[in-house]
C-alpha cells in the first residue's frame, strides 16, 4: 500500500523532471561541473571586478563568496552587495546539487527570476533582495522542499503571490517586501505551521487578513503596512500569542480592535495600527507587559486615554495622536519612567498636565500640540533631569508664564507657540546651546528680546512673531550664523536695523514686517552672499530708495517692502539680479517715475502690488509679456526646508478689502497698479494675461476705451477700474467672464448699455457702475432708445414689435371666441344657461 510520503515523492519527482524536460537538451546530456557552471556565470554577467579570483587557476572553495563541504561541493554563495550586474539565466542550478545557501542581495541584478532556481534542491536559504529583477514570482519556488528562508524584498515584482508557495512547509521566514505585488493574501498560508517572519510591506495588497491565519501559532514577526488591505481583524488574532511584532500601518483596515481575553498570553513587543480607519475605544492591552512600541495614530479611535496603559511599564515609545480622543492626559501614565516618545498631538484632549509630569525623566520627544490643554505648565523640580530633545505645546490654551525648563540643555526643537504665556522671554534659554528650532509665535509675551537668545548659535529656525516684544534688536543678533529661518513679524520691536545685520548670509526666510523698525537698510559688506529666498519688511517706518542690498539676492521669490516710506524710481537692476521674483509689494510707499518695462522680463512673476504710490506715465504695454500670468497657476514652486513646510504670505486688496493670503501664493495672480498717477490706454496686451485672477487699475488718470478683449481674462474674479477718465461702452466680451464676482466700473465716462450674460446678471449692485452718466439697463434703469447704438436699437424695436404682436393675438383670439359663441346656437344656449345659474347663486346669497 502506498503511503502519503511516496505519493509526495512521486509527486515531487514528476515536478523535477517536468522541470527538466523544459531545459535545452544539451544541457540535460551533460551536466557541467560546479566550477565549469560557475565561471560560465561569472562570464555572462557585466564586469564582475569583485569576482575577480573566480577562475581555474584557484580552487572554487577559495573564490570569494564561495563556501565549500567537506566533501568540497559548493555549499553556500553569499555574494551580497558586490555590485553585480546581469541576471540569472545562465546559472546552471543543477550543476550545484550541494547548495543550501544563495545570498545574492544587494547588487543590481536584473530581468526574471528563472524557474530553473527551483532545481537547488538542497537549498534552505534563498536571498534575491534589493535587486532590479522585475518579473513575477515564478510558482516553481513551491518545490524547494527544503527552503527555510525566502527574501525577494526591494525588488520590482509584480503580480499575485504564488499559491504554491503553500508547499513550502519548512518555511520559517517569507519576505516579499517593497515590490509591486498584487492580489489577496493567500489564505493557504495557515498550513506553514514553521512560519514565524512575514514581511509583505510596501506593495499593492488588497483584501481582508484570512481567519485561518490565526493558526499560525509560531508566527512572531507580521509586516502587512503600506498596503491596500482593508476589513476588520479576525476575533482570533489575539490567539498568536508568540507574536512579538505586528505592523498593519497604511492600510484601510476598520472596526474596532477585538478585546483581549483574560488568560490572554500576550508577547507584543510592537504594535503599530497607525494610519488605518480603527473606530471605538482604544484597547486596554491587559497582559501585553512586554510591549515596547504602541502607535494607534492617524484612526479614528475616540474615548479617554485607558489608564491601563499606565501599567505597561516597558512602554517606550506611545504615539496616539491624529485621533478623536477627549478627556484629560491619565495620572498613571507619569509611571512610565523608561518611555521616551510620547506623541498625543492633533486630538480634543483637555484639562491640565499632571503635577508628575517631570517625573517622566527618560522623555526625549514629546508632542501634546493642536489640543485644548489649559492651565500653567508644572514646575519642575529641583532633583529633575531632564531629557527632553523636543518638546512641542503649540496650538493649546496653556496660559501663566513662560514654562519652567531648568535643565533641559539638551532641547534641540522648542515650540509653544499660539497659546496664552504672558510672560517675558526667560534669558535661560541662552543656556541650551543645542536648540535649533525655537517656536513662541502668537502668545502675549513682553519685553525685550533678551541679548541671551545670541548664544543660541546652533538656531536655525526662530519665530517670536505675534506677541507684544518691545525695544531694539540686540546688535549681536548677527551671531545667528545658522539661522535660516527668522520670523520676528507683529510686535513692537523698534529703531534700526543693526549694521551688521547682512552678516546672516544662511538667511532664507526674513519677516520683519508689522513692527516699528525705522531707517535706511543697511548696506552689505563686499562679497556679501545672500541666500534670502523671502522678505517682509512691510507696516514699518523704512526710509531711502529701493534697498540696494537687494542686488546680491539672487534667489529671491517673494518681496514685500509695502507700507514704508521708500522713495524714488525703480532701478532696472531688478530684472537683471533678481530674476527669480515671484511676488513684488511695494504697494503705500513713496516711489516715483515711470514703471520700468523690463518688469515685463520677470518671467516667474505672478503677483504684482505697485499701488498707492506715485507713479507716472502709461502701463507698459509690455505687461502683456509676464510670461507666468499667462497661465494659470497650479503647480507650487516653493520649496519646504529642511522638514519645516513654511509657505509664503501676502496682503493683497483682494475684491474690495485688503486681505491675507497665507500658503499656497502659486494660486494667487494679479495686479494691483491702482492710487498712482498712470495715464493714457489700458493696453489691449494686458487681456493676454489669461492667468491673473485681479485687476486693479483704479484711481487714475486713464483714458480710452476698456479693451474689448476683457473676456479674455478667463480665470478673472475681481476687476476694479473705477475713478478714472474710460470712455466708450463696457465691451460685451465682459459677460463671458464665468469666474467675475466683483466689479467696480464707477467714476468714469462710460455709456451706453450694461451688457447681459449668466455672471453679469449677479452683480446686482447699482453702485459698481456709479457715475457714468452714459450707463443704462440692469441693473440700473433701463435704457431710453436714444441712447442705444443701432444694434441695441434694433433689438430694442424687435422687442416692441414682439409686444405689439401678442396683444394683437389676444385680442383676435378674444373676438374669434365670443363670435363662434354667438354664431354656434348649442354654444349659445349653454352660455346663458351658465349665466344663469351663477346670477341664481348670487340672488340667493343676497336674499340671506
Amino acid at each position: 500500500m502506498v503511503g502519503p510520503a511516496t505519493h509526495a515523492h512521486l509527486a515531487g519527482t514528476a515536478a523535477l523532471l517536468l522541470l527538466v524536460a523544459t531545459i535545452p537538451a544539451t544541457t540535460v546530456a551533460v551536466v557541467p561541473s560546479e566550477v565549469d557552471a560557475l565561471l560560465a556565470w561569472r562570464a555572462s554577467l557585466d564586469d564582475p571586478a569583485t569576482l575577480s579570483n573566480w577562475t581555474s587557476a584557484a580552487p572554487a572553495c577559495d573564490w570569494v563568496g564561495v563556501s565549500c563541504d567537506a566533501a568540497g561541493h559548493v555549499r553556500a554563495l553569499r555574494l551580497e552587495g558586490l555590485g553585480l550586474s546581469g541576471g540569472l539565466g545562465s546559472l546552471d542550478t543543477i550543476a550545484l546539487p550541494a547548495l543550501a545557501i544563495l545570498n545574492l542581495a544587494g547588487n543590481n541584478l536584473n530581468g526574471e527570476i528563472p524557474a530553473s532556481i527551483s532545481l537547488l534542491r538542497s537549498i534552505n536559504e534563498l536571498n534575491l533582495s534589493s535587486n532590479c529583477f522585475n518579473s513575477s514570482i515564478p510558482p516553481q519556488l513551491g518545490d524547494m522542499p527544503g527552503l527555510q528562508s525566502l527574501s525577494l524584498r526591494n525588488n520590482s515584482l509584480f503580480g499575485d503571490i504564488p499559491r504554491q508557495l503553500c508547499r513550502l512547509l519548512p518555511v520559517r521566514e517569507l519576505d516579499l517586501s517593497n515590490n509591486q505585488l498584487t492580489g489577496n493574501l493567500p489564505d493557504c498560508w495557515c498550513k506553514l505551521k514553521a512560519l514565524q517572519y512575514i514581511n509583505l510591506s510596501k506593495n499593492r495588497l488588497i483584501g481582508n487578513l484570512p481567519n485561518c491565519w490565526c493558526k499560525l501559532q509560531a508566527l512572531r514577526y507580521i509586516n502587512l503596512s503600506k498596503n491596500w488591505l482593508a476589513g476588520n481583524l479576525p476575533d482570533c488574532w489575539w490567539n498568536l500569542q508568540a507574536l512579538h511584532s505586528m505592523n498593519l500601518a497604511n492600510n484601510s483596515f476598520s472596526g474596532e480592535i477585538p478585546v483581549t481575553k483574560a488568560n490572554h498570553n500576550c508577547s507584543l513587543t510592537l504594535l503599530k495600527l497607525n494610519k488605518n480607519a480603527f473606530v471605538g475605544t482604544i484597547p486596554h492591552l491587559e497582559g501585553c507587559d512586554s510591549l515596547a512600541t504602541l502607535d494607534l495614530s492617524h484612526n479614528r479611535f475616540n474615548g479617554s486615554i485607558p489608564p491601563q496603559l499606565g501599567d505597561i511599564r516597558s512602554l517606550i515609545n506611545l504615539q496616539l495622536y491624529n485621533n478623536n480622543l477627549t478627556g484629560a492626559i491619565p495620572h498613571q501614565l507619569c509611571g512610565l519612567l523608561s518611555m521616551r516618545i510620547l506623541y498625543l498631538s492633533n486630538n480634543r484632549l483637555t484639562g491640565n498636565l499632571p503635577d508628575c509630569w517631570w517625573n517622566l525623566q527618560a522623555l526625549q520627544l514629546m508632542d501634546l500640540s493642536r489640543n485644548s490643554f489649559t492651565g500653567e505648565i508644572p514646575v519642575t523640580k529641583a532633583s529633575h533631569n531632564c531629557s527632553l530633545i523636543s518638546l512641542n505645546l503649540a496650538k493649546n490654551s496653556f496660559t501663566g508664564t513662560f514654562p519652567d525648563l531648568e535643565g533641559c540643555n539638551s532641547l534641540a526643537i522648542l515650540d509653544l507657540g499660539n497659546n496664552k504665556f504672558h510672560s517675558s522671554i526667560p534669558p535661560q534659554l541662552g543656556n541650551m546651546q543645542n536648540l535649533v528650532s525655537l517656536q513662541l509665535y502668537k502668545n502675549k509675551l513682553i519685553g525685550d528680546i533678551p541679548h541671551q537668545l545670541c548664544e543660541l548659535l546652533s538656531v536655525e529656525i526662530l519665530d517670536l512673531s505675534n506677541n507684544r516684544l518691545t525695544g531694539d534688536l540686540p546688535a549681536c543678533w548677527c551671531n545667528l550664523q545658522a539661522l535660516w529661518y527668522m520670523k520676528l513679524s507683529k510686535n513692537l520691536l523698534t529703531g534700526k536695523l543693526p549694521g551688521c545685520w547682512w552678516n546672516l548670509e544662511a538667511l532664507e526666510f526674513m519677516d520683519l514686517s508689522d513692527n516699528s523698525f525705522l531707517g535706511e537698510i543697511p548696506l552689505a559688506k563686499a562679497g556679501h552672499n545672500c541666500s534670502l529666498e523671502s522678505l517682509y519688511l512691510s507696516g514699518n517706518g523704512f526710509v531711502g530708495v529701493f534697498p540696494q542690498v537687494l542686488r546680491a539676492c539672487n534667489s529671491l521669490a517673494t518681496l514685500d517692502i509695502g507700507n514704508n516710506r521708500f522713495f524714488g524710481a525703480l532701478p532696472p537692476w531688478i530684472v537683471i539680479w533678481v530674476q527669480s521674483m515671484r511676488i513684488l509689494r511695494l504697494r503705500s510707499n513713496n516711489f516715483t517715475g515711470e514703471f520700468p518695462f523690463e518688469l515685463s522680463q520677470l518671467s516667474q512673476l505672478q503677483l504684482l502690488d505697485m499701488a498707492n504710490n506715485s507713479f507716472i506715465g502709461a502701463i507698459p504695454v509690455a505687461f502683456g509679456n509676464l510670461t507666468s500670468m499667462r497661465r494659470p497657476h497650479n503647480m507650487s514652486t516653493l520649496r519646504p526646508l529642511d522638514g519645516l513646510k513654511y509657505w509664503d504670505k501676502i496682503k493683497i486688496n483682494w475684491k474690495g478689502q485688503e486681505r491675507t493670503f497665507n500658503g499656497k501664493l502659486e494660486l494667487i495672480s494679479g495686479i494691483d497698479v491702482s492710487d498712482n498717477l498712470l495715464s493714457r490706454c489700458i493696453p489691449k496686451e494686458l487681456t493676454k494675461l489669461q492667468g491673473i485672477q485681479f485687476l486693479n487699475l483704479s484711481r487714475n488718470h486713464l483714458s480710452c476705451n476698456i479693451p474689448e478683449d476683457i473676456g479674455s481674462l478667463t480665470c478673472l474674479e475681481s476687476l476694479d477700474v473705477s475713478s478714472n477718465g474710460l470712455t466708450g461702452a463696457i465691451p460685451p466680451s465682459m459677460s463671458s467672464l464665468s469666474w467675475l464676482n466683483s466689479l467696480n466700473v464707477s467714476n468714469n465716462l462710460l455709456s451706453s448699455k450694461i451688457p447681459t450674460g449668466s455672471q453679469m446678471q449677479t452683480l446686482t449692485d447699482p453702485s459698481i457702475y456709479s457715475n457714468n452718466s452714459g450707463l443704462c439697463g440692469f441693473p440700473l434703469d433701463m435704457c431710453a432708445n436714444t441712447l442705444l447704438s443701432p444694434n441695441e436699437r434694433n433689438g430694442e424695436d424687435e422687442d416692441q414689435w414682439l409686444c405689439y404682436w401678442v396683444i394683437a393675438g389676444i385680442v383676435f383670439g378674444f373676438w374669434l371666441w365670443f363670435g363662434m359663441l354667438f354664431r354656434v346656437k348649442a354654444w349659445r344656449c349653454a352660455f346663458l344657461f351658465f349665466v344663469d345659474g351663477v346670477q341664481c347663486k348670487i340672488m340667493k346669497k343676497v336674499s340671506r
